[in-house]
């Protein structure tokens, strides 16, 4: 499942917690941030996986996150309060997982 170089940005969804046929995982290149969400899965992936998301953190990387209850959020990239560029993210994640759910 490689979505490297895809600029995605934002958190890494915790559903993806739930796929479970993974041989390849490579998120590398994007602007991801927070906390990779801590499945068996996710955990069997080395640090390569995540390369270039500078505010992503938690295992398997060896950057801590400052509080993993709440991890760090994404600088906003607009002052417009109507500024929705954000869903564009969430709706290209749907998309990707229910992809590879029926894939």
């Amino acid at each position: 499942f490689d979505l490297s170089c895809n600029n995605l940005s934002g958190e890494i969804p915790r559903e993806i917690e739930k796929l479970t046929f993974l041989e390849f995982f490579n998120v590398s290149q994007n602007q991801l941030v927070g906390l990779i969400p801590q499945s068996t899965q996710l955990s069997t992936f080395n640090n390569d996986s995540y390369l270039e998301n500078p505010s992503l953190c938690g295992p398997p990387l060896s950057k801590k996150c400052r509080n993993e209850d709440a991890p760090p959020q994404p600088p906003p990239t607009s002052d417009d309060p109507l500024d929705t560029d954000w869903t564009s993210d969430i709706h290209l994640w749907e998309v990707i997982l229910i992809g590879c759910a029926f894939g």
